[in-house]
Formats: structure tokens, C-alpha cells, sequence
């Protein structure tokens, strides 16, 4: 019987021997992380290459840090058998290129508040995202401010870029809204602000002061030194004070009564009051502002009776008849 013997065999076994990357692409100015998978580091001796040299500050290390670019591979020796030797699988390690954002203006003279500023950046095929939310290439904007854009590359790189736009603020007009009297065509001022290079009254060029005697809505438009304009329509409507006037008085000198007055004209000028009696004859007349009357034709007194005026503004275009009664 031929004796028989006991012999241990040891097999060492290398791990799935390859470098993985901490993510899937890096850009310039990153660091790489690089590792590799080993059973137990006390069991071997480990050591990078580079671009086919060894790299003696990454010697045993399962991970390393390197922002250089090259070809790396990991070799891995067994402690118990020198001999027994793997090497991983070259791995390419490349720094990309960031993209370059840079933001380009479409228009750039001054401009005012609301009107349009093409903002463009070049995203040579990656992403766009603006800080206003839009992804587009290009965008518009109607305001001041500071806008900035973020360029993702395909491989994930980044660049930002931001960019201050200016517009001119937009003048402001607030002129009250008015009425004028439509019975005595009374004239109003429309003043606007001063200090604008340039005033349009229903599209008219003029001065800051506009006068109306008519109702209706005025348009004002005016420009400043930086060619900003402003609109406000203005309401110039219809109120006249009520004219009022008795329908008697007694011109006795009692200091009472003694004159026909009438209230709501003011002083307009173009105000005219003819009185006639029965027979049509005209008795007294006032042109321009009002003077009451004191019941006096050519400087006497006239006798008790009823007269009958005519009040009228504006050329006979507004008026207003009746009748009025002298009593003693």
C-alpha cells in the first residue's frame, strides 16, 4: 500500500480587478476619485500606473485623489506570493473642457422701463437654465435688474455668466381729472409736471399748461431727456355750478332787494343779459361780467311789471329765458 500525504493548497483569488471612477465624467478643475476593489489591503501590495509609469505617492492606496489626466491602471500582488500579480484594465481619465457663458446683448443703447432686451448666451449643444427659469438660448426682458445663466456641456461641465441691465425708469404723470361749465364754456388749465423735454396735448406738441373749454378726454404725453414717455388720459367732464336768480325784487332803496342778481356765472366775460318788457323793448342790457341789475332803464326807474330776459353764453350758444317781476 503506497503511504498518502496531506497537502494544503492555497489559492489566491484576485477581486473583479477594475477602476471605477467616483462619477461618470469630470471637468477641468475637478478631482478624480479612483478606486479599485480589493478582499483585504493587509493582503497585498498595491500600485498605480500612469500613462504606463508607477506613481510611488499612490502606492498602496485602494483610492486616490489626481486632477491629471492620463491613462491609469491598478496592479495588484499578493504579499504571500509576489509572484502572483493582476493588472486592472486601463481607465482614460479626461478633464473636460467647461463650456464658456458669456452673455451677449441684442440692444445696447439705454432703454426704458418695459422695453425689450434680448438676452442670448452660446450653449455650444448643452443646457441653458436662465435665472429668470427660461432654458432657451436666448430670452427676453423688460426690466432692471441682474440676470444670470448656467451652461451644462453633454458632459456635465458648468460656467456661469450674469450681466446688469439698466433701463431707464418711465416718467409719471398724475394730473387730476377737472370739469369745466358747459353754460358759461368756462376755461380750465390742465397743468402736468414740469422738467420733460417735450409735451404732446392730444398728440399736439405744446408746453406743460394746456387750456380746455369744452368736456372731454385729453390725452397727455410727454418725454423726458433719456426718450422715456408716459401716457395719461385726462377726464375734463361737465359741471357747472347751478345759476340761480329770483323772479322778483323791488328797487325801492330800502337796501333790500333792491337789485336782480344772479348766482353761477361767475366771471365768465361772455355773459350777456338782455331784459325786455311786454312790448318786446329792450330795457337793459350787460355785456361781458354780470352787473346786477337795479330795475333802471336810461337811469330810471321802471314801473311795476314783469319783464322777460335772455341770458346767454358764448356767442348765443348756451341759454337760458325767463321772466322776472319789479314790485314796489
Amino acid at each position: 500500500m503506497v503511504p498518502s500525504a496531506t497537502v494544503d493548497v492555497k489559492v489566491i483569488s484576485f477581486a473583479d480587478l477594475r477602476v471605477s471612477p467616483d462619477k461618470a465624467a469630470y471637468c477641468k478643475g475637478d478631482k478624480a476619485s479612483l478606486s479599485i476593489k480589493v478582499a483585504a489591503t493587509d493582503n497585498y501590495d498595491i500600485s498605480w500606473q500612469r500613462d504606463g509609469a508607477v506613481v510611488p505617492d499612490f502606492a498602496n492606496q485602494a483610492e486616490i485623489m489626481t486632477d491629471i489626466p492620463g491613462n491609469y491602471l491598478a496592479v495588484v500582488s499578493s504579499k504571500a506570493k509576489p509572484t502572483c500579480i493582476k493588472s486592472s484594465p486601463i481607465y482614460s481619465l479626461v478633464f473636460h473642457e467647461p463650456p464658456i457663458a458669456k452673455i451677449a446683448k441684442t440692444i445696447l443703447t439705454s432703454l426704458c422701463d418695459g422695453e425689450a432686451v434680448g438676452l442670448s448666451v452660446d450653449n455650444n449643444g448643452g443646457t441653458v437654465l436662465w435665472s429668470t427659469g427660461e432654458t432657451t438660448a436666448s430670452i427676453v426682458v423688460r426690466h432692471s435688474g441682474k440676470y444670470s445663466v448656467r451652461v451644462t456641456s453633454a458632459s456635465g461641465c458648468t460656467s456661469e455668466d450674469n450681466i446688469d441691465v439698466l433701463m431707464q425708469p418711465n416718467p409719471v404723470l398724475d394730473v387730476p381729472d377737472t370739469s369745466v361749465c358747459t353754460f358759461t364754456k368756462s376755461t380750465v388749465e390742465l397743468t402736468a409736471p414740469a422738467g420733460f423735454a417735450k409735451y404732446f396735448w392730444n398728440g399736439v406738441e405744446g408746453s406743460s399748461t394746456f387750456s380746455i373749454s369744452v368736456p372731454q378726454t385729453v390725452t397727455l404725453k410727454v418725454e423726458d431727456t433719456n426718450g422715456c414717455t408716459a401716457t395719461q388720459n385726462i377726464i375734463v367732464g361737465s359741471n357747472c355750478p347751478e345759476v340761480q336768480m329770483g323772479n322778483t325784487f323791488t328797487p325801492n332803496n330800502d337796501g333790500v332787494n333792491d337789485t336782480w342778481t344772479i348766482s353761477g356765472i361767475g366771471n365768465d366775460a361772455t355773459v350777456h343779459l338782455n331784459i325786455y318788457n311786454r312790448n318786446g323793448q329792450e330795457v337793459y342790457k350787460s355785456l361781458g361780467y354780470y352787473i346786477p341789475w337795479d330795475g333802471r332803464y336810461h337811469g330810471k326807474l321802471l314801473p311795476s311789471a314783469v319783464y322777460y330776459y335772455v341770458l346767454s353764453a358764448r356767442k348765443g350758444k348756451q341759454k337760458l329765458s325767463g321772466w322776472v317781476t319789479i314790485l314796489y
